[in-house]
């Protein structure tokens, strides 16, 4: 397989990006097996005596157990209700053919430069007239405006990747068994190309094809 010189770049970048990501992972876990003291003395390096004394505080004299709950049950809430009210309105936003859907899109991108900071008063007397207040689950519906736009913007997308006119699909093989050896890999590929969209489909053992290195030969119709 032939790569690109000017690849290396992008190579360069992801390492970089990495570098910055993992090293403060690093410095978080292994600074979690020391003593409170040893932090200051060495953050980068190993812990010369191993304890676990961080994590029993944690759990013995402090409330963490419930804190890491909530956050667990109102960010996972949260991504719920984002995406199931964002690809509702995405899907909206793109197979309906009226002339008001690029202003909603631009709308919902909109949203991305707003900071939501601006509407914190706002927010606040919402969530005390709801009575949602010291409430872990007040927190739900301020993530779900916060997440709405970047949610529909990346739906949005994928669903236009979607190719939704295909109807047909016949496929040719000459070696059933290989291909049938193959279909996880086949099936990798389809997801990559076409996505979770299957149309009517067929697959027919044949003795050649037209070229003759060719294993496989597919014959696709679409209404447009």
């Amino acid at each position: 397989m032939i790569r690109s010189k000017r690849s290396w770049p992008s190579y360069l970048a992801l390492g970089l990006w990495s570098f910055f990501v993992l090293v403060p992972l690093w410095v978080m876990i292994i600074n979690s097996f020391k003593p409170r003291l040893s932090i200051y003395e060495a953050p980068m390096g190993l812990p010369e005596t191993w304890t676990l004394e961080g994590y029993v505080s944690i759990f013995t004299g402090s409330q963490f157990p419930l804190y890491f709950l909530n956050s667990f049950a109102v960010v996972g809430g949260s991504i719920a209700f984002i995406l199931f009210f964002a690809s509702l309105a995405a899907y909206a936003i793109v197979n309906w053919n009226v002339p008001f859907t690029r202003a909603m899109t631009v709308f919902f991108i909109a949203g991305m430069m707003i900071p939501i900071r601006i509407g914190s008063v706002n927010l606040l007397q919402i969530a005390r007239d709801l009575g949602l207040l010291d409430k872990a689950f007040g927190l739900v519906p301020v993530y779900v405006a916060m997440g709405m736009p970047i949610g529909v913007f990346v739906l949005v997308e994928f669903i236009r990747g979607v190719p939704k006119d295909l109807v047909s699909c016949t496929i040719y093989v000459i070696d059933k068994a290989a291909y049938r050896a193959a279909t996880k890999q086949i099936g990798e590929s389809w997801r990559r190309q076409v996505g979770r969209h299957y149309p009517a489909m067929a697959l027919l053992v044949v003795s050649a094809l037209l070229e003759d290195e060719a294993q496989v030969e597919i014959e696709a119709t679409a209404v447009i």
